[in-house]
């Protein structure tokens, strides 16, 4: 896939990020663009749900450049979804997004929640078209938040097994016990540690296997997206979480053609 246009600076809040968000950027764009085209002619509304959206552009540490973000680039997908929401907890993220759609995107339906994406469950869900018989909805949420705390809720998802999993396993506190869903981990971990498996294996394998607990379908570790820095270290894996096997078929499709395939095969 050819790289994130580079983009003049606005003024506007622009959050950093490190090079290795260039392909993360580019997984959320590919899997929105096929979700969105393969589905408009089989459910009245699609909607797109970003939580942690951030302000929709990111300039990239190392080379300063200014790259469309999550948000900017599902609006700008060839078969745009009904409605768009968008969360984020920092009010300048929030403001900086809103101007950048209304100039770039003024006739798509957006809307925000300012806020913790945790606390305001509630709010996000009133903003979904409610489903009927002639009214079918259908939604991708995109989860990527910065760390471990930031996400207490049930999806392409960002499992921070690198950059903060490891740094707090000896740290007796709840944030594991919630994100995995299981309170006992530690004693599942005692006997991986034993048998050599890699922390950031057995992390992400927890956590699938609480998604699969609550009905989604989950392939284990070799299914996601490791994500490197720049320094070639593993910082996180990019996970995606579907009741459905061909929205998964989608998954692996981009993940290829966010490497070396140019064109999807079912398309």
């Amino acid at each position: 896939m050819e790289a994130l246009p580079s983009l003049a600076d606005d003024g506007l809040t622009t959050p950093l990020v490190g090079e290795w968000a260039e392909e993360k950027y580019q997984l959320v764009s590919c899997y929105a663009q096929v979700f969105a085209r393969s589905m408009k002619n089989k459910w009245e509304q699609r909607i797109y749900i970003d939580l942690f959206s951030g302000a929709g552009r990111a300039r990239v540490r190392d080379s300063g450049r200014i790259v469309p973000a999550s948000p900017l680039l599902a609006l700008g997908i060839s078969d745009p979804f009904d409605r768009y929401i968008f969360s984020d907890l920092d009010e300048a993220n929030i403001d900086a997004l809103k101007s950048r759609v209304s100039l770039d995107y003024p006739a798509r339906d957006v809307r925000y929640v300012q806020g913790d994406s945790n606390a305001n469950v509630g709010q996000v869900l009133s903003l979904i078209p409610p489903y009927s018989s002639g009214n079918r909805v259908l939604t991708f949420c995109f989860v990527d938040p910065f760390n471990i705390k930031n996400l207490k809720f049930d999806f392409l998802c960002l499992i921070p097994s690198g950059m903060d999993a490891q740094r707090n396993t000896h740290q007796d506190n709840s944030l594991y016990a919630d994100f995995l869903d299981n309170p006992t981990w530690r004693d599942a971990w005692r006997i991986e540690e034993l048998n050599r498996r890699g922390f950031a294996s057995f992390f992400v394998d927890q956590f699938g296997s609480a998604m699969e607990r609550l009905g989604f379908l989950w392939e284990g570790v070799p299914s996601t997206r490791i994500i490197k820095n720049e320094k070639n270290s593993a910082i996180y894996h990019l996970s995606f979480f579907s009741r459905a096997p061909l929205a998964g078929r989608f998954w692996d499709e981009c993940k290829k053609y966010t490497r070396t395939q140019t064109k999807f095969s079912f398309m």
